[in-house]
């Protein structure tokens, strides 16, 4: 289980740089290469955080939903929910979202 923490944790410190692109890209690797690790869903999420700083919020819906699609028991479920509601009234603002 070392490969799916080390992609997870490569992420986490793209995210921390505030690195948007890389950080996706590091939670797309995750997901793409361990669809059931642990950490995929939450991967999924700081992915959809991520876009949402790109202000790419279709993006980062797309992210949201397959955590609900993929995911159903996630421990980001509830996070994961509020934010899709967030982006949903976001998209109507283009000061917050491109796309």
């Amino acid at each position: 289980e070392k490969a799916p923490n080390a992609q997870y944790f490569k992420g986490q410190s793209y995210t921390k740089l505030q690195d948007w692109d890389h950080a996706i890209n590091a939670y797309q690797t995750l997901v793409e290469k361990y669809p059931q690790s642990d950490l995929a869903d939450d991967g999924l999420y700081f992915a959809a955080l991520a876009a949402q700083q790109l202000k790419n919020c279709t993006e980062a819906r797309t992210y949201l939903g397959l955590i609900k699609q993929k995911y159903a028991k996630s421990n980001v479920m509830k996070q994961a929910n509020e934010l899709d509601a967030q982006l949903k009234k976001e998209l109507r603002n283009k000061s917050k979202c491109n796309s």
